[in-house]
């Protein structure tokens, strides 16, 4: 049997998987900070309401149960700001590479019309914002969510690496347009 995450992890485990829902949720989160490893830094200031922290490297943030307002999915993985010093939920629309991150259960998803319903309109409404949802069964999870997280993960790191590219690219366009080298 699996050992209680609340008494092995550390306080800001404890923090993060008080945030999660269902025990899907938590246990696709604890999967996920396995992969994250030491590249993940936890935001131990409780700065923003829903941010659980950082990604090293990869100049990216994780959030956990984000109240967006129209939304509040279960887990965001997001380009954080340069300047995080401006961050805040209401400047949600502004990031880049989003993945939002839904890990489905029998009893609220797919069990009615209006379930189904419900889940394929905001899966539309992230997409209209340029997010990409993606969408793990609790059966999923339950039985492979080291998989489950991998996964997440190396499609929002390949994505990240895509994006920096392009930033970089703009970046020297830019400065060659002005006449400036970078």
């Amino acid at each position: 049997m699996k050992a209680d995450p609340f008494e092995t992890d550390p306080a800001w485990m404890r923090r993060l998987l008080a945030q999660c829902e269902s025990p899907i949720e938590k246990d696709f989160l604890d999967a996920f900070m396995a992969v994250l490893g030491s590249d993940f830094e936890p935001d131990e200031q409780h700065r923003v309401p829903g941010f659980a922290g950082y990604i090293d490297g990869y100049n990216g943030g994780v959030a956990i149960q984000p109240a967006l307002g129209w939304c509040r999915p279960d887990f965001m993985l997001f380009s954080v700001p340069s300047s995080f010093a401006d961050f805040g939920w209401a400047l949600v629309d502004d990031f880049a590479n989003v993945l939002v991150i839904e890990a489905d259960g029998h009893d609220f998803h797919e069990r009615t019309k209006e379930q189904a319903r419900r889940d394929r309109s905001r899966d539309r409404a992230m997409i209209g914002r340029g997010w990409t949802p993606i969408r793990f069964t609790g059966q999923e999870i339950y039985e492979a969510p080291l998989t489950c997280a991998d996964q997440a993960y190396t499609m929002w790191r390949t994505r990240q690496i895509d994006y920096i590219s392009r930033l970089e690219l703009e970046y020297r366009v830019l400065g060659n347009a002005m006449g400036v080298a970078p």
